[in-house]
């Protein structure tokens, strides 16, 4: 066990703090009052003990922070809920960055993430056993500066998490907020001091650079001496006790990005001859941040180089505009003389009018702090997960600019804001009614919603080549002694309302609401599936997860709620495949049909996965891919899966929708995922074409078909990958039966990064025999092997992306065939 936790359970007495033997250093530069030894980091850096990163807090003119107290422990493991339930957080300066404990994000604790400092370590200021290693990553000391008649003395300041929302339901350390505690008995801080916080490890690997204007900025507030006017002592979770630092008293920290290992083709997936079109070549880092390459280069078609070479020597992107001529499906991809791996994309050129649909790929599932703060303003409007750093805008900026997606959302999660009132006069709502949201008493996170909904729409407005939706992520948390279900939902909206921003939100911060409570809210308020489309997130892999039975096979007293037509209404289409959806690191390949389901006979083995919804639960529903991307990175992909940091940028999967040209993107996209013309991969670029006919009829992925007597049905499928191919199948079970699922197309390996396959899905009714329905869909999977002597820059061979098709369904009636 790490020294660390053996002192923070232990709890030794804590030692008298007193002046150390050490050269006061010079103060750092600048005028802010919180200032940085080095205003400029590269991804990654790593400080040594010999010389740590500094921040350095100047104590303001005539503020006086007294000390309030000693930890009990060091970092939140002891069971100390009752004690900080007392009102006993004592830290009297605090330091809020990104960081997080054992570098994990706050969901799940299934991804780490390249946005945090190393986890945070501390020793107890005088104990002898306390020895630090110059290894330790993500050590942190702190010494008090002290100008005492013209000579300065250093004295080292005890160190420890905070406690996070003291009054809520579940207390929690505050693992992103170092506490700076002093001894009551201590001499009060004040403007003769400077605090010098110490750090060895690495800074973040997500660059900042390439925003502009948002540099790294940590928070820092301190309690001062003045208490409650009553008398009473002034409490940590009261924020009118502290003063918090503004943005322009903090010096940024601006993190530059690596050297370049990728250069990415992005372009469109269909589009006109005749029609002017862009290509762009975007160059990543080995986190996916965007960086120069460093070089030129060139776009080709296949091996043939083609255009005027475009300059990157100094930048990330560049952009060729063209008008194609020649009708086709065409590999792009380029050549260049920097080391890096290239990914290709193929664009299909169709014949003026022939296009039955436009591909448009894009990520509704993303989390930010909306205008990027944290805890330390609560009351301000931030949205969820406390931020993490990440502003709203800039989360979508890297989804349309640097993945190059054609739509997204802003989906915090649905917790309470400010002057929240149901809108709603229906008892199911109110007090003692079954979906009761009566106001909890917990801390408010002011109108984020409307935050939210005022973002999107302006980031629509500045880019009207990029389609947002207003969208919240709703979770209900049904845990009993059955079921385990967390009932994570997105609720997309079609349009914003600006002026009146009147779109309901349900809050989902009270336990043990299904999701009958969420399609009944939308009805209530007037709303229907051509309005807004709820789309599930089965993030919990537990035997005890019967998220789908609880929506599609409710008990009798929810089922009095909203019956199962509402389910089938809203959710048309869910998540397959995401960051949080797929355990990253741990079992790779397996991992990639984790939440798809695997064959087996045995019905309710995983109650949680998409083969059970199907089969078991009758479930009509499409897939998508989404990132639930907490970090300002949603469309980054992990090219490279042995890298000691894959997944760390919270990559996650894309949704494709097949858009009706004739309508406008918003509509085009919306009525996709309406009717589930939609296809999932696990975050590459794939273009997917499966149609099924009977020689008169066409129909697209996530159709319900007739089959009739018909002894079969003609299927076609294309897909381009852009990478090689290994596997494409199609599989197909018997709806609500115990029927093992049928591989009824299997071919392996392939070996080219285009395949066209033909074959046909017979009706399995004999004559005389019961009609039966059957469930259809389409996976592929690609993991290329490189010549020897490739670039070992180029995607490993042992990687292995995704890709799922929206079901189809066919109603077989008996038949007599051969």
């Amino acid at each position: 066990m790490h020294l660390l936790l053996l002192l923070a359970c232990s709890q030794p007495p804590a030692p008298t703090m007193v002046p150390v033997a050490r050269l006061a250093p010079p103060p750092l530069g600048g005028s802010e009052a919180l200032r940085v030894s080095v205003d400029r980091a590269t991804a990654n850096q790593r400080f040594e003990l010999a010389e740590p990163f500094v921040w350095e807090l100047k104590v303001p003119e005539g503020a006086v922070i007294p000390g309030r107290g000693l930890p009990p422990d060091l970092a939140g493991t002891a069971d100390l809920q009752a004690w900080y339930r007392d009102q006993n957080e004592r830290s009297v300066i605090q330091l809020e960055l990104p960081t997080s404990r054992q570098g994990l994000t706050d969901e799940e604790s299934e991804v780490g993430s390249i946005a945090h400092f190393d986890p945070s370590r501390f020793c107890r200021v005088g104990d002898p056993a306390c020895l630090w290693a110059e290894d330790d990553d993500g050590r942190w000391r702190a010494w008090r500066v002290r100008d005492e008649a013209g000579t300065e003395v250093v004295t080292e300041l005890q160190l420890a998490h905070t406690w996070l929302d003291p009054q809520g339901e579940t207390p929690e350390a505050a693992w992103r907020i170092i506490g700076v505690w002093m001894d009551s008995a201590a001499a009060p801080l004040d403007e003769h001091d400077r605090v010098r916080f110490e750090y060895v490890g690495h800074v973040p690997a997500k660059a900042t650079q390439w925003l502009g204007d948002r540099p790294l900025r940590p928070r820092l507030r301190f309690r001062p001496a003045s208490d409650h006017t009553d008398g009473t002592e002034c409490p940590n979770e009261d924020y009118s006790c502290w003063t918090m630092l503004d943005d322009s008293d903090v010096q940024p920290l601006e993190i530059l990005p690596g050297p370049a290992r990728w250069l990415q083709v992005i372009g469109p997936l269909d589009t006109t001859r005749g029609q002017p079109m862009e290509l762009k070549l975007v160059s990543l880092d080995e986190w996916s941040n965007p960086t120069p390459l460093g070089a030129t280069a060139q776009l080709a078609l296949g091996n043939r180089p083609f255009g005027a070479p475009l300059d990157l020597t100094t930048t990330w992107t560049q952009t060729l505009p063209l008008t194609p001529q020649v009708p086709g499906m065409f590999l792009v991809g380029a050549a260049t003389t920097a080391p890096v791996g290239v990914i290709r994309q193929y664009v299909r050129i169709w014949e003026p009018g022939n296009a039955p649909y436009k591909r448009l790929v894009g990520d509704v599932h993303i989390h930010s702090g909306l205008d990027g703060t944290v805890a330390f303003a609560r009351s301000s409007l931030h949205g969820d997960h406390r931020g993490n750093f990440v502003h709203g805008t800039d989360a979508l900026r890297y989804l349309r600019e640097v993945a190059g997606h054609d739509f997204g959302a802003l989906s915090e999660h649905a917790v309470w804001f400010d002057g929240w009132l149901s809108s709603t006069n229906d008892p199911t709502f109110g007090p003692g009614g079954l979906c009761d949201v009566t106001p909890a008493a917990e801390p408010a996170l002011g109108d984020w919603w409307l935050a939210s909904q005022q973002m999107s729409w302006e980031f629509q407005q500045q880019h009207p080549d990029f389609t947002v939706f207003p969208a919240y992520e709703w979770h209900g948390a049904l845990f009993d002694a059955t079921y385990a279900a967390k009932l994570h939902r997105i609720a997309l909206f079609r349009e914003h309302v600006p002026g009146s921003w009147d779109i309901p939100m349900l809050p989902g911060n009270v336990p043990d609401r299904p999701p009958q409570c969420l399609y009944r809210w939308l009805d209530d308020h007037g709303y229907d599936n051509s309005t807004v489309l709820v789309m599930p997130h089965m993030m919990l892999a537990s035997p005890r997860n019967f998220d789908w039975e609880l929506a599609y096979q409710p008990s009798p007293i929810w089922e009095a709620v909203a019956g199962r037509d509402r389910a089938e209404h809203y959710q048309t289409v869910g998540e397959i495949y995401s960051s949080r959806n797929h355990s990253y690191g741990s079992g790779g390949f397996t991992n990639l049909v984790r939440y798809e389901g695997t064959s087996t006979a045995t019905p309710g083995t995983e109650p949680y996965s998409w083969r059970v919804a199907w089969r078991e639960t009758e479930a009509v529903i499409g897939v998508i891919g989404a990132s639930d991307n907490h970090v300002g990175m949603p469309g980054g992909n992990d090219w490279d899966p042995n890298h000691p940091d894959a997944a760390a940028h919270e990559p996650g999967g894309a949704a494709f929708v097949l858009a009706d040209p004739q309508l406008s993107e918003r509509d085009g996209i919306y009525e996709a995922l309406r009717n589930r013309a939609t296809y999932a991969t696990s975050g590459i670029r794939a273009h997917l074409d499966w149609t099924v006919t009977d020689g008169v009829d066409t129909w697209r992925m996530g159709a319900e078909i007739a089959g009739g007597t018909r002894c079969g049905l003609s299927t076609s499928i294309e897909l381009a990958a852009g990478q090689n191919i290994r596997t494409l199948s199609i599989w197909g079970t018997e709806v609500g039966s115990a029927l093992d699922w049928q591989p009824i197309l299997f071919q392996q390996p392939i070996n080219n990064t285009q395949v066209r396959s033909n074959d046909t899905l017979e009706n399995p009714v004999p004559l005389g025999g019961a009609p039966q329905r059957w469930v259809y869909y389409v996976r592929a999977f690609t993991g290329p092997t490189l010549p020897a002597g490739q670039n070992p820059f180029q995607i490993t061979a042992n990687h292995r992306e995704a890709v799922w098709s929206s079901p189809v369904w066919v109603d077989w009636e008996p038949a007599d065939c051969p």
